[in-house]
């Protein structure tokens, strides 16, 4: 008798991937947690000065610049090991890469259409992002894996 194995492994596999990826998950918002521990105080210190100076615009682009990097760090955890690749003739792009990085721009065209003052929109969003990629530049050494 004769017994096909084709199925149990691709149990298996399913298993291992949604495992895998809940792993991911699990060490994104760990890493999530961590940067928005660390950010409050860049948070904090920016809300009181643009506050200070009634920029309310800033103030709503910080925000959306911190959620929008928060959303980034899960796509890329989501993308980790499938990037699915885009060919254009010799150009090869990533389109994980790419919709990621697509969405960075919507989310800079929210902050410009919602705000009064479009410049401080955009800055402030600027802000929140690069908040995000000073955290884990100034305090990402000290986290052990």
């Amino acid at each position: 008798m004769v017994k096909k194995t084709v199925k149990p492994r691709l149990t298996e596999r399913k298993i291992f991937h949604s495992t895998r990826r809940s792993e991911l998950l699990k060490t994104a918002t760990n890493l999530v947690l961590r940067i928005l521990k660390h950010d409050t105080f860049f948070l904090i210190s920016e809300f009181v000065v643009l506050l200070f100076f009634e920029k309310f615009d800033a103030v709503i682009g910080i925000l959306l610049g911190t959620v929008a990097m928060a959303v980034g760090i899960f796509s890329i955890a989501l993308s980790y090991e499938n990037y699915g690749i885009i060919s254009l003739g010799k150009l090869r792009i990533p389109r994980m890469y790419f919709l990621r990085y697509a969405f960075y721009a919507g989310v800079f065209l929210i902050s410009a259409l919602i705000s009064d003052e479009r410049v401080w929109g955009i800055l402030g969003t600027f802000i929140g992002m690069l908040n995000f990629k000073v955290v884990i530049f100034s305090f990402g050494w000290r986290w052990s894996r």
